[in-house]
């Protein structure tokens, strides 16, 4: 692609023709046989006396009116192997006619095409392709880059405007959209295991509070009942459970019976209470746990009893661990 439109050979004698003016879309550039070149710009024209004077041979017609080239390559981006695709679109038009036709007959779109070239290579190995729209306004701003458009004024043009569109190679966006839904899928398995953590640590922390409060009434009952309240824990089923109380009672019972027949004889004796109280400590402690619930005064109360009275009410040893056993469960 050239801004030279037209060539006309100057006819030299003594009537020399007249010549056109130029405009804002044409200009023209004289010649003569040594080389020397005269231009001439919008609004100006030669005049015969300048044509016969110069002795110009030849007139070049130069196109004023602004020009778009396109351009479309594939560049390297700054991990190499991935890379863009970019269409620019370069506005020039002719600032100087002279440099043009010094130019000779070079192609002007290879001549762009060359300096936009490198300047974008340049740009591009600065970007990954997750940056691509990025790049786009970097290569936009060449318009204002001095050393860009001067390099476009030493060819005679001057730089108007640059449009650029980039995308990425076919290549790049299937790597692309390998990673982007690696990480979608790096995400989802986080949430996951940060979901199974959470669930995990509350089903510990409810484990754990489970396990306190079955050691909290463990603790009780063998504060209370000593080895018979760890069996009643330990039991396998509510069968089982059951059985142990029947035998807890039947114990508690026939102790219940010793401890009244002692009492009855030792009171026959004419023991004092305390006396009585001390017998059966010594008796009962070292044999027999101890039901806390039967106090001194109760002792002191069943000393003035010469016989047993048939219960009536449910054994308190009973009640007791049967209030413990639901507050576990």
């Amino acid at each position: 692609m050239t801004f030279v439109i037209g060539t006309q050979e100057i006819k030299s004698g003594l009537f020399a023709e007249k010549q056109p003016m130029a405009s804002s879309d044409v200009a023209f550039v004289y010649t003569n046989a040594s080389g020397d070149m005269i231009p001439v710009k919008a609004g100006q024209r030669l005049s015969r006396m300048e044509v016969k004077s110069e002795k110009l041979t030849k007139m070049y017609k130069i196109e004023l009116t602004p020009k778009d080239f396109e351009f479309r390559r594939e560049f390297a981006s700054t991990e190499v192997v991935e890379t863009f695709v970019i269409e620019a679109t370069v506005q020039v038009k002719v600032d100087d006619p002279v440099l043009v036709i010094r130019n000779g007959d070079h192609n002007y779109k290879q001549l762009i095409d060359k300096h936009l070239y490198f300047e974008i290579e340049n740009i591009a190995k600065k970007y990954d392709i997750n940056q691509y729209q990025g790049l786009k306004f970097d290569i936009e701003g060449l318009r204002n880059d001095s050393r860009f458009t001067h390099s476009i004024e030493s060819i005679g043009l001057r730089l108007l405007d640059v449009k650029a569109i980039v995308n990425l190679s076919d290549k790049s966006k299937a790597h692309l959209e390998k990673m982007r839904q690696l990480e979608k899928d790096t995400a989802y398995k986080q949430a996951e295991i940060d979901s199974n953590t959470g669930t995990k640590i509350k089903e510990t922390q409810s484990k754990t509070r489970i396990q306190h409060e079955e050691m909290d009434n463990l603790q009780q009952l063998l504060e209370m009942y000593g080895p018979d309240g760890a069996r009643i824990a330990y039991a396998s089923s509510d069968q089982e459970r059951m059985a142990i109380i029947q035998e807890i009672q039947e114990k508690r019972e026939k102790e219940q019976n010793v401890r009244q027949e002692l009492v009855s004889r030792l009171n026959s004796e004419g023991r004092t209470p305390e006396e009585i109280e001390k017998i059966l400590k010594l008796t009962f402690q070292s044999s027999v746990h101890v039901n806390p619930l039967l106090t001194s005064a109760q002792l002191q109360s069943a000393a003035q009893i010469e016989q047993p009275v048939e219960q009536k009410e449910e054994d308190p040893l009973l009640a007791e661990l049967n209030k413990v056993i639901e507050k576990g469960e």
